[in-house]
């Protein structure tokens, strides 16, 4: 029996950071849709910004891969397919009413929160594999989907939600 070149932990953080890989991207291509659909200048700047960080994320994940002697690799997340498909739905359904920040902010935040836990674990698993300089990156960038979550929920609380209540 031929042993095992590499453990299954390092076998599931490389199958991980394929689908990251992939939802990251898939993030990148949605945002522009959703900041055209923001009404809210303060939120179609949020969303703008953070498609920058997540540009930054791409290459960092792909600084990642060569940290593994791998190439970059996307690999179809169902889960955030599933959830960018609800952030295009809520486009279309309340693009054109008072709440059409507030279900953005409700949509994008999944997406938020989908990659704070993937990036969460993916770090608590290169500190276990003593990966150094790959739980720096992750840590930096899950700081970063987690100050975009904080943003959009002081949004929403402070006007968006609100606005969504109003009847004009």
């Amino acid at each position: 029996m031929k042993k095992p070149t590499k453990s299954a932990l390092e076998n599931m953080f490389h199958s991980a950071l394929k689908e990251l890989y992939y939802a990251e991207k898939k993030i990148c291509k949605a945002l522009p849709k959703a900041i055209s659909a923001a009404r809210s200048g303060d939120l179609k700047n949020a969303l703008r910004e953070h498609l920058g960080e997540t540009k930054h994320h791409i290459k960092a994940l792909e600084t990642i891969f060569g940290h593994l002697d791998k190439k970059p690799k996307a690999v179809r997340c169902e889960a955030i397919d599933s959830i960018l498909a609800q952030v295009a739905q809520s486009i279309r359904e309340f693009g054109k009413t008072n709440g059409a920040d507030a279900a953005l902010v409700y949509t994008l935040q999944a997406a938020e929160h989908y990659e704070i836990t993937r990036y969460g674990t993916l770090r608590m698993w290169a500190d276990v594999l003593e990966w150094q300089d790959v739980q720096h990156i992750l840590t930096h960038i899950r700081d970063q989907e987690w100050a975009a979550d904080q943003k959009m929920t002081a949004m929403a609380v402070a006007t968006l939600n609100l606005r969504a209540a109003t009847l004009l």
